[in-house]
């Protein structure tokens, strides 16, 4: 994962913008997790709320239960706790 530098890293500070940082590294990691999992993307992530889109009900349950171990994964690769809590919601809330 590539790093901010540090005159942007900076600027984003100075802007009120350090959560930029975050959602970027969170994004990033999500993608690579979430690779396993058919069906399953990145949505959003806000204040340590990571969103993640769904498209099969039927597996809904089961991503429910592993949502401790997707957050954990992501936290990994970013080197850093940023996902406390994952949240699903479907396809069709996301579009609409």
């Amino acid at each position: 994962m590539k790093k901010l530098g540090d005159g942007l890293r900076s600027f984003l500070r100075s802007a009120g913008l350090e959560w930029v940082e975050d959602y970027m590294r969170v994004m990033e990691a999500a993608k690579a997790v979430l690779g396993s999992y058919r069906g399953l993307e990145f949505h959003d992530y806000r204040r340590g709320v990571l969103i993640l889109k769904f498209e099969n009900l039927h597996a809904l349950m089961d991503l429910y239960y592993r949502r401790n171990q997707i957050a954990e994964a992501i936290n990994a690769i970013a080197g850093e706790r940023l996902v406390r809590e994952v949240k699903f919601i479907s396809r069709e809330q996301a579009d609409g």
